[in-house]
């Protein structure tokens, strides 16, 4: 559509030219094809999208119009006054389109253009009334400037108008879709859909309210226009939350706080009053251009003792304003002051129901958890969906450094990363055992805080707790947001209840894991205790007998060791027994069980090992021990071990039978000379099936 206007304007000049001969003859003869051409190509412009815009067809028919009469004149030369006919048609075209393109500017220029074009055939002479018509088609390009803003304007408010309908409709379809949201379904929600929703919720019910206060309001006191402006957070500029006008020059965009009727109502933070306004009273902001407004009410509107903004109406009449006028709009502002606490307080229970589902679904999960790293991935977890984080790091100290230990909504693997503490934000919260950083980070701050293998790119808000158990510092938790400004304003009652939650678990996970050790290993070595043994040592048997597999067993005990004890002292014998055992483990495999079975004797189970394979480890262990040397205040003490090996089917099919089969390669070994390992022999009977001989502890 503009493209046709200065299409239009170009055709303009290029007449204007030919007729006032500045051009030449030849260029003269020449222009009027040219401005043809640009009128033609101006109408084809302003046809396009005639329906399929309808705010921009009132200009469309007039810009059509004015091409169809600037073509006529283009063409006269060529055919006036000889065809009359098509003149009178194309003034009846252009005059139908301009006249139907509604607006004051199109029916004057199409009037303005249509007249002096019927002199140009009526007349004596062609070439004057060709002139006034290029002056009035001139002089009314103004007009059809102003109507193309106006169109234009309208058009976007329109298009405005519609996309803020809606986003009303997506608004209240997702609050009846939360007001629906129960208990059962809360937790199938990510933590920003559901705080989205509630936001959603708050801000349609604020609205429903108060433009049902708004257009009570219009009809009780019949202004012009009823406004609610509302300051921003920091206080400057005020922006319209709602409106009921009859105009169409409302200004929609930010307005200074500071200036005219606003300005004096905030500044005084009382009501005022206008009456018999006059024509250059440039105090009401809120229209452009400036109306003849004749009178003006404003009041406050309060939380508090802070205040939001004000509630204004206006009236093109005069109006007598009294104190009851003020006191009616006073009980509005004070309705709407009401509606934005009700909401805030709606909102503040439901983020506290929130909290409180959260929570109890972290205490569940607390409660399941059956060890360390599942307990700190809970609780990174559980705090990012009560803080309605998107994502959340929480790293434990370590004597170097940090390392991360959890994470929960970022899409990259940082277990087991290094973190570099890049601005000392995590000593510093640890330290202090207060959450930080205090103020606003920029997202390239935040995406280098924690070094470069745990980057945190596109996050623009940032929160760090402590981690504490047993009053000692165990890390800190990160929680993220990609919208800047998220956890301002967050209580940190929620997430240091998860934390304090996470803590009790962890104390009772390490508890209990340290109970289950008292349970199943032996206080002295730390190896499996005998009754433990047992029980491995059975489940690794049916193990290899569902899989026909073969099972050793190494049965061992330290030689001499009742003269360690009576020419030493116990305590040395206990060294001795600790490095032995240390030894054991150090040349056991990750799979094999090794166990304390009582006294100075040891006992390993080694799946997937035949007798042979027994033999060897055995061999490697009896060297190891070899090389032991326990500084007693006798001076150095070494000692041997004598071993015994069994194994799985070579020599019986159950456990009781194994251990007495490498007990007796043991008892063999120790009077072989002992500092030896000796494999158990052959069965000299035949066993029954495991099914039909019972099981010996």
């Amino acid at each position: 559509m503009v493209g046709a206007g200065v299409l239009l304007g170009a055709a303009l000049v290029l007449l204007a030219a030919a007729v006032s001969g500045v051009a030449g003859e030849v260029a003269g003869r020449a222009l009027p094809f040219v401005a043809l051409l640009l009128c033609v190509s101006a109408g084809v412009a302003a046809g396009v999208g005639l329906r399929a815009v309808p705010a921009e067809s009132s200009m469309r028919h007039a810009l059509l119009g004015t091409a169809v009469l600037f073509a006529a004149s283009s063409v006269r030369p060529l055919y006036a006054p000889s065809w009359p006919a098509f003149t009178v048609l194309a003034l009846g075209l252009a005059a139908g389109l301009g006249l139907r393109g509604g607006t004051w500017s199109a029916r004057v220029l199409a009037l303005a253009a249509g007249m002096t074009e019927l002199l140009a055939v009526l007349g004596p002479r062609r070439d004057v009334p060709s002139v006034v018509a290029l002056a009035a088609a001139a002089a009314a390009v103004p007009l059809l400037v102003e109507g193309m803003a106006r169109a234009w304007r309208q058009q976007l408010e329109e298009r405005a108008a519609n996309t803020v309908d809606q986003k009303l409709r997506e608004l209240d379809q997702d609050a009846r879709d939360y007001r629906l949201i129960g208990a059962g379904t809360r937790g199938a929600l990510t933590p920003g859909d559901a705080a989205q929703r509630r936001t959603r919720g708050s801000v349609t019910a604020v609205r429903e309210g108060i433009y049902g206060l708004m257009e009570l309001l219009a009809r009780v006191m019949d202004p012009h226009t009823t406004a609610l402006l509302l300051l921003d957070a920091n206080g400057k500029t005020l922006r319209v939350a709602e409106l009921v006008t009859r105009s169409d020059f409302m200004l929609l965009r930010d307005l200074p706080a500071d200036k005219g009727v606003p300005g004096t109502v905030l500044k005084k933070n009382a009501a005022l009053a206008l009456q018999n306004v006059g024509a250059d009273f440039m105090g009401v902001t809120w229209y452009h251009p400036p109306q003849q407004v004749r009178s003006v009410l404003a009041v406050p509107v309060r939380e508090g003792e802070h205040l939001r903004g004000l509630l204004v109406c206006d009236w093109m009449v005069d109006r007598t304003l009294g104190d009851g006028d003020i006191a009616t709009l006073s009980m509005f502002a004070r309705e709407v002051e009401r509606a934005m606490e009700n909401e805030r307080a709606f909102k503040g229970a439901d983020q506290a129901r929130h909290e409180e589902a959260a929570l109890f679904t972290a205490s569940q999960e607390f409660v399941r958890v059956n060890n360390v790293p599942d307990t700190l991935a809970t609780a990174a977890r559980s705090a990012a969906l009560v803080a309605d984080a998107t994502a959340s790091v929480l790293v434990v100290k370590q004597p170097d450094g940090w390392t991360v230990a959890a994470q929960h909504g970022l899409s990259n693997d940082l277990l087991g990363k290094t973190a570099v503490d890049e601005f000392a934000v995590l000593r510093t919260v640890t330290d202090s055992r207060m959450p930080g950083p205090m103020g606003l980070w920029d997202g390239a701050r935040i995406g280098r805080m924690l070094g470069p293998q745990v980057p945190l790119p596109g996050l623009e808000a940032v929160r760090v707790f402590p981690v504490e158990e047993e009053h000692e510092t165990l890390g800190a938790l990160v929680l993220l947001h990609p919208r800047k400004g998220a956890f301002a304003g967050l209580p940190d009652d929620g997430v240091q209840t998860v934390l304090a939650l996470a803590t009790l678990a962890l104390s009772n996970r390490r508890m209990f894991e340290k109970m289950e050790r008292m349970a199943t290993t032996d206080g002295l070595t730390g190896l499996t205790n005998h009754r433990t043994f047992q029980d491995r040592a059975a489940e690794a048997l049916q193990r290899s007998i569902r899989y026909k597999k073969p099972l050793g067993l190494i049965l061992t005990d330290i030689d001499h060791f009742k003269n360690v004890n009576d020419t030493y002292g116990h305590p040395v014998g206990d060294e001795v027994i600790r490095q032995v055992s240390a030894v054991l483990k150090q040349q056991a495999r990750t799979t094999d069980v090794v166990a304390r079975y009582g006294g100075e004797e040891f006992a390993v189970v080694m799946e997937e090992t035949d007798a042979q394979g027994g033999l060897m480890v055995a061999e490697r262990i009896r060297q190891a021990v070899q090389k032991i040397v326990v500084q007693t205040e006798m001076g150095p003490l070494k000692v041997t071990i004598s071993l015994g090996v069994s194994s799985y089917p070579t020599h019986g099919h159950e456990k009781h039978i194994l251990i007495e089969r490498a007990d007796q390669a043991l008892y063999t070994a120790k009077h072989s000379g002992r500092n030896r390992a000796v494999i158990a022999s052959s069965p000299t009977a035949a066993e029954p099936p495991a099914a039909q001989q019972p099981e010996k502890a």
